[in-house]
């Protein structure tokens, strides 16, 4: 396996941590190249780090793992999971290693990279039909990876208290939320966003959004936390009744269907989570246009209290049957081996 990182304090790749301990116990012996390293792996994982520093010296410290564990070992077949380019790297070795290439893929763009991994590999796992955008008989959905039995809920939520978390950049519409918050004006509902910038660009649409707080008069309903880690968000959704995705990528962000494994309601303008409430009896409700997050989410503000128990806990076994670590990697294995006795 061929994977950003699988430190599960990291924010953003911290989830692959569980997704390793639930997919060790289910196969004989994994091998991890990764940037993010962690000791904490059962016995049968053997991580092979590569070096931090410049791209070059990342390019090279890859190259030569990737050689390395190849002409070592033999492998059934190698998982290139999420980072395009670490597949990229690893396909002239594994022709001269034949070894079958899986990859992880989650994004609405269709770069030529995409195009040219997906001509090599066997089969392409995606969290949902829009993560996965190639014209292909090799695409396989998945859902997504969460750790339903960490992220659960608990009692004593703030019923006016709405949830976004993601990465800070513009494509995650965050300054859509915000609007909607100030057309509800009502003072006493809080929003905090969880998540940092990536780049450069991101923070300047973070310094954008605390314009637009202050100029919406928003100051004191608004908080942005910047980084937490993976092992301390579950802490936001424990406090907080609504999360509310609106990015713009298409693609299904992994932090709504914690939210939604959390015991909270859920609001989305993002269509893949239509994708994921296809068949649920609410999914009107849940489901919406920019333009109608504000008249949505007063809907559910005003919901009954047993009204909300009873979604949120349809919700959370939603998560659990189609998004669990456990439902995944079960469906990995198969895949697994079906590619490898093809």
């Amino acid at each position: 396996m061929i994977t950003p990182g699988i430190d599960p304090n990291n924010d953003v790749f911290g989830f692959i941590h569980s997704q390793i301990i639930s997919l060790a116990s289910k196969v004989d012996n994994l091998t991890i190249i990764t940037l993010r390293p962690s000791k904490d792996v059962p016995s049968n994982v053997k991580v092979i780090p590569i070096k931090e520093g410049n791209r070059l010296s990342r390019f090279l410290s890859l190259n030569k793992a990737i050689f390395s564990a190849l002409r070592k070992e033999k492998f059934d077949l190698v998982y290139g999971h999420m980072y395009l380019e670490f597949s990229l790297i690893a396909i002239p070795y594994l022709k001269l290693f034949p070894t079958p290439l899986v990859i992880w893929y989650e994004h609405s763009s269709t770069p030529l990279k995409l195009k040219i991994v997906h001509k090599f590999a066997k089969k392409v796992f995606s969290a949902s039909k829009h993560g996965f955008r190639l014209p292909s008989n090799k695409s396989v959905v998945m859902g997504q990876c969460v750790d339903t039995s960490s992220f659960k809920p608990v009692k004593n939520k703030n019923p006016k208290e709405i949830l976004s978390v993601s990465r800070l950049s513009r494509s995650k519409n965050i300054h859509t939320i915000i609007n909607a918050i100030a057309k509800l004006n009502d003072k006493e509902l809080k929003l905090t966003v969880v998540g940092s910038p990536p780049d450069e660009a991101g923070q300047k649409y973070l310094d954008e959004l605390k314009e637009l707080a202050k100029k919406l008069n928003l100051d004191n309903q608004l908080t942005f936390t910047g980084f937490v880690n993976h092992n301390e968000v579950k802490n936001y959704y424990n406090k907080a009744s609504i999360f509310v995705n609106t990015s713009k990528t298409q693609s299904l962000d992994k932090t709504g269907i914690e939210g939604m494994a959390s015991g909270m309601l859920l609001l989305a303008s993002n269509p893949a989570y239509s994708e994921v409430l296809e068949n649920y009896k609410h999914k009107d409700i849940l489901t919406c246009s920019d333009d109608e997050i504000a008249d949505k989410l007063a809907f559910l503000l005003k919901l009954p209290e047993k009204k909300k128990i009873e979604i949120s806990n349809d919700l959370r076994q939603i998560a659990i049957d189609g998004h669990s670590v456990e439902h995944l990697t079960s469906k990995m294995v198969e895949e697994f081996k079906k590619v490898i006795n093809s």
